[in-house]
């Protein structure tokens, strides 16, 4: 059991690398936190908690399924930042939130295309989509700051049986995926049957719609400074 546990921590004889430590750190300092304070370990804390990283953990979920199927994709920090800009125009939500979405699909658009089908490497389509994408959101909102629409504020300000919103979308997206990548969901890109009806294992799609729902579980942090 020792021997285990030492090569957990420290990396050897698995191919996850160096997981164990940082999860290990993580939990002493969850635990020195628990005794030093009395507010840590509430329900309203942990809450709190889960629902500041829930955007972190959707974007990651969808940055996971793209590299599961052989991509990789660097561009997502950027669609975010972008994304988040346009929602905090001075615009009608319901020209806002659209495009939000609309926009963030055609950003992944030209990745996938420029991946596909004009065999550009990953990393170099999406690293240029970020620059490309971070000098837009500049010009778009030069300096921090804006007013989102009252309706994506009430949607990650409250909560559904209890459970905060960021949450439960959090839980949406996660049974998404899950769906997804156990091939269970019918025309996902990430399902097997897609990948295997490919004629050639060198197509590899690297760009995740992910962004756009952590952007709308961010929202409720652009109201007016």
């Amino acid at each position: 059991m020792y021997h285990s546990l030492f090569n957990i921590l420290s990396g050897r004889n698995t191919r996850q690398g160096l997981w164990g430590l940082p999860l290990l750190v993580a939990l002493l300092i969850s635990l020195w936190l628990t005794v030093e304070t009395t507010q840590f370990a509430t329900a309203e804390n942990l809450f709190n908690l889960v629902a500041q990283a829930m955007p972190l953990i959707i974007a990651a979920l969808g940055q996971l399924i793209v590299v599961l199927i052989g991509g990789l994709d660097l561009s997502v920090g950027s669609v975010i930042s972008f994304t988040t800009a346009v929602l905090a125009l001075d615009q009608p939500a319901i020209v806002l939130i659209p495009a939000v979405f609309l926009l963030a699909a055609f950003i992944g658009l030209i990745n996938g295309l420029a991946i596909t089908r004009f065999n550009v490497h990953p990393i170099i389509a999406t690293l240029s989509t970020q620059y490309i994408v971070l000098g837009i959101t500049r010009i778009l909102r030069p300096v921090s700051g804006g007013t989102v629409p009252e309706i994506v504020i009430a949607a990650v300000s409250g909560s559904f049986l209890g459970i905060p919103y960021p949450v439960f979308w959090g839980i949406v997206v996660i049974l998404v995926g899950w769906n997804c990548s156990t091939d269970r969901g019918t025309g996902c890109i990430c399902s097997r049957s897609a990948a295997a009806s490919r004629p050639a294992p060198r197509v590899r799609p690297a760009t995740s719609a992910s962004p756009t729902v952590a952007t709308a579980v961010r929202q409720s942090a652009f109201r007016a400074r």
